[in-house]
């Protein structure tokens, strides 16, 4: 059976983010995610969490280290040092919430640098984060961006995250499929899916283009949907779209096509 869970940095912009959960709640999602709580403190997070009864499952590596833009410091090799202490923050944060999983972007290109010293310093920090993490039995999951949208990111296809999680040869670390972003680069998420299963470790689902609830575009997304119950993957299906109209109104696809949003 799919699971799904509430992004709550996307989902239900109509409302406060602490008021997000109760909204998630009174739809009937039990999981959520989000970007790293900032400018929240944790405790009203947790205090949420507990009162809906929610289970967070992944935020992203700290916002108030990440380099203009929040696209990550991950390949920028004069911040190791900062990168180090975030990735203590980030377990800190994810012990603290009941998160297991915690998602990296890989950074813009640095003019000063070459490709091959940013792909060095990137693949040296994340063999460092992945066998941090794993000393708490969490997961690393790094995610591509298409360069449309994010002009200068230096991972910025599904391709080039399969190849970076071959270097960091880390039984925790995975790449994150952004449906969105792999189709706005081109590529086919139905052949990612068949050849490439065993590297995803969470799937994030918008319709393209546009980036709003399935049934706006062009993607199949019932049979991309039917794909992944079919497989062995086991984690959750995030749905990370912007709203056309409001965040309910958008789920009634979800309803229409029989999927239930618990993921209990």
């Amino acid at each position: 059976m799919l699971r799904f869970l509430a992004n709550l940095t996307f989902l239900f912009k109509e409302y406060s983010f602490l008021e997000r959960f109760d909204m998630a709640k009174s739809i009937g999602f039990t999981s959520v995610e989000f970007k790293f709580p900032e400018p929240f403190n944790i405790g009203p997070v947790e205090a949420q969490l507990k009162k809906n009864g929610l289970k967070p499952y992944l935020f992203n590596f700290p916002v108030d280290i990440q380099a203009v833009g929040g696209r990550g410091i991950a390949n920028n090799p004069e911040r190791q040092k900062e990168f180090q202490l975030g990735v203590k923050q980030a377990i800190e944060a994810a012990s603290q919430l009941g998160v297991k999983s915690i998602n990296f972007f890989c950074g813009t290109r640095i003019a000063s640098y070459t490709e091959e010293e940013m792909w060095d310093t990137l693949v040296s920090n994340l063999k460092y984060a992945s066998d941090e993490l794993k000393l708490h039995d969490m997961k690393l999951t790094i995610e591509p961006l298409n360069h449309y949208d994010n002009p200068d990111i230096f991972i910025d296809s599904t391709a080039k995250g399969l190849k970076l999680h071959k270097a960091i040869g880390r039984s925790n670390m995975f790449v994150q499929l952004d449906i969105y972003h792999a189709r706005q680069e081109g590529e086919d998420v139905f052949e990612i899916l068949e050849k490439h299963l065993p590297a995803i470790g969470h799937i994030q689902v918008a319709d393209h283009p546009g980036r709003h609830q399935p049934g706006t575009g062009e993607i199949e997304m019932v049979k991309l949907l039917n794909m992944i119950e079919a497989s062995d993957y086991e984690g959750f299906v995030s749905l990370e779209y912007i709203p056309v109209s409001d965040t309910r109104s958008s789920l009634e696809w979800f309803r229409e096509n029989g999927y239930d949003l618990s993921s209990d």
